[in-house]
């Protein structure tokens, strides 16, 4: 959390403006995501790209690139890996 941004957040952690524990970017008081991952992509656990599973921010698979939901080299947003649309 940075200095400017700590006044964002009440005692319980929760956003002033948003009311959850999220902010409107969807990071928590401590920069990560709800699955780990901070603004630069990093996994809070692993300290890497990737998280316990292999997957991205955006769940794709370390080794084959395949989409955890679509179950294709695309996101559901239509852009592979690389972040191109298809």
């Amino acid at each position: 959390m940075t200095a400017d941004s700590s006044s964002q957040w009440n005692g319980d952690g929760i956003h002033k403006i948003t009311g959850t524990k999220y902010d409107e970017l969807r990071f928590d008081i401590e920069g990560n995501n709800r699955r780990g991952f901070n603004r630069d992509g990093i996994h809070k656990i692993t300290n890497q790209k990737w998280d316990e599973e292999d997957y991205d921010y955006r769940l794709f698979h370390k080794d084959t690139g395949i989409n955890k939901h679509t179950r294709t080299k695309c996101a559901e947003d239509g852009y592979d890996l690389d972040g191109y649309d298809k």
